[in-house]
């Protein structure tokens, strides 16, 4: 029998990878949650912030803003592992049943080459037993184009579908985020600064073996503390590491 054109060979066809599309619905089931767990994370974290103001709100809707998106993308690629793992699981039986082709054929007594050409290992025997042989032959052959055709058909239809399910995903989130431009003179999400000529040098810290009770999920923040160090506008030292905010800071520098 001739060899069949267009096809791999048969080493190739019995061997036909599988697991690829395994190991990537396994990839973005993983990336999809762990990408949703952090935006939910970091939007919950907006909003159990102690701060107000339109600086917070925006942060807040950029943030919310940010998890639907991540939410919508985690779902798309939760969809596309499943299109993956759909066609894998086509292609291994499409496999098998080209292996189970090539397996009758060796089994009545015909080689199977690389090429898929069939060559029969019976010699001699009557003209009505030859014709017998070939008919078979021709019969096994067919079996094998049309299992090898099926296992390159359903290999292209699954690129196909995979390539659609993941399409876009790759551009949903900008190369270099960002919340949009910010408001002029903007310092610690204040909108408008009043210039007094004055300034002062302030100390922030967080305590964060103290938790607050209203922050979501059970998350702690910590007490945050902050003072003007001694030397600025204003500052009045009461006593060792104690500083009076003098009220300037207060009047223009609106910090919620």
């Amino acid at each position: 029998m001739s060899a069949i054109a267009g096809f791999p060979g048969l080493s190739q066809l019995l061997a036909w990878p599988t697991e690829h599309l395994t190991e990537a619905a396994d990839h973005w089931e993983a990336i999809g949650g762990r990408s949703y767990g952090v935006a939910n994370k970091v939007w919950h974290d907006a909003l159990s912030i102690d701060w107000h103001g339109e600086a917070a709100d925006t942060l807040r809707t950029a943030t919310h803003t940010d998890m639907l998106t991540t939410s919508a993308a985690a779902d798309q690629l939760h969809a596309a592992a499943k299109v993956a793992r759909s066609g894998a699981s086509d292609l291994y039986t499409a496999r098998a049943r080209m292996g189970y082709a090539v397996d009758d054929a060796r089994t009545a007594g015909f080689d199977v080459a690389e090429d898929l050409s069939i060559t029969d290992r019976f010699s001699g025997g009557s003209p009505v037993q030859l014709a017998a042989r070939q008919a078979q032959a021709q019969t096994l052959a067919g079996d094998i184009r049309q299992r090898a055709a099926q296992l390159v058909g359903l290999d292209h239809q699954a690129a196909g579908k995979i390539t659609a399910a993941v399409a876009g995903i790759r551009d949903t989130f900008p190369q270099n985020p960002t919340f949009g431009a910010p408001p002029r003179d903007n310092l610690l999400g204040i909108a408008n600064c009043q210039d007094t000529d004055e300034s002062v040098t302030m100390v922030i810290k967080v305590d964060t073996r103290t938790g607050s009770p209203d922050v979501p999920d059970g998350l702690q923040k910590g007490v945050i503390t902050m003072f003007p160090l001694n030397g600025g506008s204003g500052v009045v030292e009461l006593g060792p590491k104690w500083t009076w905010t003098p009220p300037w800071v207060n009047n223009y520098v609106p910090i919620n």
